[in-house]
């Protein structure tokens, strides 16, 4: 997509690379081609340990039988470095939302349609767009306060990832405070 760097945006070559996980007698060999994000590497390696992930995690075990389904998934893109700096999430498997913090502009690509991320369709798209642009904000407002301020993690989980219902994708608060 131009960038020479996977630092830069969160676009299909940078971010839709095979994770390759081995482990004897854990795992038979198999491709999957649902997504994951590097927070679900943990709690899917406690998965085939057998233990369930500590609700510390902010990751899902994506090998489980009762994994999200994709339509119910939302991934977050985060690139903070001096080449870019921008926020993105992948939605349904499909719709990739990328907002370059930098010069404020605002993405919306239809992966499974476009997976070059040519056509932009964030304004064809808008109401959709700004459902997902809603979710993004508070995922990084949620982000960024919960590891700013130590009291939150002292006291609480992580904030988990918004869920969708029914049409619509929602944010969902805090996780419950810690014993």
């Amino acid at each position: 997509n131009g960038v020479v760097s996977h630092a830069g945006p969160p676009m299909e070559p940078a971010v839709r690379v095979a994770l390759v996980m081995h482990g004897p007698g854990l795992v038979q060999p198999a491709v999957e081609d649902y997504p994951v994000e590097l927070v679900d590497v943990t709690p899917t390696a406690l998965g085939l340990l057998g233990y369930d992930p500590h609700p510390n995690f902010q990751g899902i075990n994506v090998l489980s039988s009762q994994r999200p389904r994709l339509t119910d998934r939302v991934l977050f893109f985060h690139t903070e470095n001096p080449l870019c700096r921008s926020d993105g999430l992948l939605y349904q498997g499909r719709w990739k939302l990328i907002h370059d913090r930098v010069l404020n502009a605002w993405w919306l690509f239809d992966v499974l349609a476009d997976p070059g991320e040519t056509r932009n369709l964030y304004e064809q798209e808008r109401r959709l767009a700004q459902r997902l642009q809603t979710t993004l904000l508070q995922w990084r407002r949620q982000q960024l306060a919960y590891y700013h301020y130590p009291f939150y993690y002292l006291a609480n989980y992580p904030p988990p990832p918004p869920r969708v219902s029914g049409t619509n994708v929602v944010g969902r608060e805090h996780g419950k405070t810690q014993q």
